[in-house]
């Protein structure tokens, strides 16, 4: 596992360093077997140009998920992509989430793509649409931060161990909701 948790834009290095750090780490990537990459950058810079679609050229790991912020361009070669909502309509320009998630799998060529809807439910597309509606929580929630975080975690455990996608968003999605009504889980002062 690699993160670098830094809140600055390109994580307070200079660009040509940063591009040194993830020459080394698609060279540490290319050298290891995964079952399963997740992508995520917060939209910090760290995946430059054409990085993820050389690793996707390269690499034999068959899932390759992104929780996307902003350019979905650089995201071609994931199998899986999965915005929250708000991001899935920034990307698209679209407000209707069957709408949004066409638009990102011709964006993309992902195979699949899921869409959070917070507190809602998800959607997502695997080879036919699938929706998971939430009625109403009577959860408290703590906070939202990392909930994106925790679903897009949980998933790509679910499917690197064989679950489908439908079962593994519906699992994914209920720890998420676990996660956010956690006391534990706010951001640090």
């Amino acid at each position: 596992t690699y993160r670098w948790d830094v809140e600055r834009p390109l994580y307070g290095s200079e660009k040509e360093d940063l591009r040194s750090y993830c020459a080394e780490l698609k060279r540490k990537i290319d050298q290891s077997e995964f079952d399963v990459l997740i992508f995520s950058d917060y939209d910090k810079g760290v995946f430059f140009d054409d990085m993820v679609s050389e690793l996707s050229r390269t690499h034999r790991c068959a899932i390759r998920m992104v929780d996307p912020k902003n350019d979905i361009l650089k995201w071609k070669g994931c199998t899986l992509i999965k915005p929250n909502l708000s991001e899935a309509k920034s990307i698209t320009g679209k407000s209707e989430v069957v709408d949004q998630i066409e638009e990102i799998m011709n964006m993309t060529s992902a195979g699949s793509v899921v869409v959070t809807r917070g507190g809602d439910g998800f959607s997502g597309y695997d080879g036919s649409h699938f929706e998971h509606d939430v009625l109403q929580s009577s959860d408290k929630v703590n906070s939202v931060i990392g909930a994106g975080d925790c679903f897009i975690a949980f998933c790509g455990l679910c499917l690197g161990n064989g679950v489908d996608l439908r079962r593994a968003s519906e699992f994914s999605f209920n720890m998420g909701a676990i996660y956010v009504t956690d006391k534990h889980n706010k951001p640090l002062d």
